[in-house]
């Protein structure tokens, strides 16, 4: 897709779940750095799929930590403030939501350094009809 082209596409995700698993990625940002969100389509194994990526420069993940942070209730933040540590249920809750659509998501993390978190769920292109 060029510069100015419209997506022509539709989304197999109900809007209220995108909404909570970007939600659910963002809230995960207890440090209170900076973040960026991203939204763009990527081909992936021949079909198109929407990729969100939330992206902070805060603490970072141990790498050996990164297998786990999307099982329900671990909590692998260093150096939380006091009363800001959560449940260890946000990423979660986004896997479940992204899984419930046919998509994948995963975490890349540098100590010191920061964290990306992305998701991808189908998308189809609407037809005339």
């Amino acid at each position: 897709m060029g510069a100015g082209e419209s997506a022509d596409v539709e989304f197999l995700c109900d809007e209220s779940d995108a909404r909570d698993a970007v939600k659910q990625m963002t809230e995960k940002n207890i440090s209170g750095v900076p973040i960026t969100v991203e939204g763009k389509l990527v081909n992936k194994d021949g079909a198109e799929h929407m990729e969100v990526s939330v992206k902070d420069s805060g603490v970072g993940i141990d790498k050996t930590n990164l297998g786990r942070i999307f099982d329900k209730y671990e909590q692998v933040t260093v150096n939380a403030p006091v009363g800001m540590r959560g449940l260890g249920l946000g990423l979660s809750i986004c896997k479940t939501i992204v899984d419930r659509h046919g998509g994948i998501i995963w975490a890349d993390s540098e100590l010191n350094k920061g964290s990306i978190f992305i998701f991808q769920v189908p998308v189809f292109r609407k037809t005339e009809g």
